[in-house]
């Protein structure tokens, strides 16, 4: 028979072992990828601008982009010929923890940061409310797709 001391022992032990497996630890939650898809006009031509610098930046506290890399400054991807350009990011689908049901795994970004600068140019700052653009699965893939973005000279 155990005594009362032993028994607040035991249950002490499942208790911080329930915690520790119920902890961010273990990585129950998937980095989520996304492509931000867009493209960059010229305000006076209304032709693609080539070669700008796109910084994409996400609300959520634990995300990265994996498109390019600079040493001084964030990631970031180049428009091509055409002006286009696509943000490969990743971001944490933790929202929160329960005692039951353990890790939900629902979080999205809210809110997205674009900063495009381009020699000749003026430097553009975007601010976005991912609900009012155009988010759609693809594969497994979530795609954002943002209006056109005009850059004035």
């Amino acid at each position: 028979m155990l005594g009362l001391n032993q028994m607040i022992r035991i249950i002490g032990v499942c208790l911080l072992v329930i915690f520790i497996m119920n902890t961010n630890v273990f990585a129950k939650c998937p980095l989520v990828k996304l492509h931000i898809i867009g493209a960059v006009k010229s305000g006076d031509l209304k032709t693609g601008v080539k070669d700008a610098q796109i910084f994409v930046f996400l609300d959520t506290s634990q995300s990265t982009n994996s498109a390019g890399y600079a040493t001084k400054y964030p990631d970031f991807v180049n428009t091509d010929s055409n002006g286009k350009f696509i943000s490969t990011n990743y971001f944490d689908s933790f929202e929160k923890r329960t005692f039951i049901k353990g890790d939900v795994c629902s979080e999205k970004p809210t809110k997205l940061e674009i900063i495009i600068v381009k020699p000749g140019f003026k430097t553009k700052r975007n601010m976005f409310d991912i609900k009012d653009l155009n988010l759609v699965e693809d594969e497994g893939i979530l795609k954002l797709i943002l209006p056109e973005i005009i850059l004035e000279k």
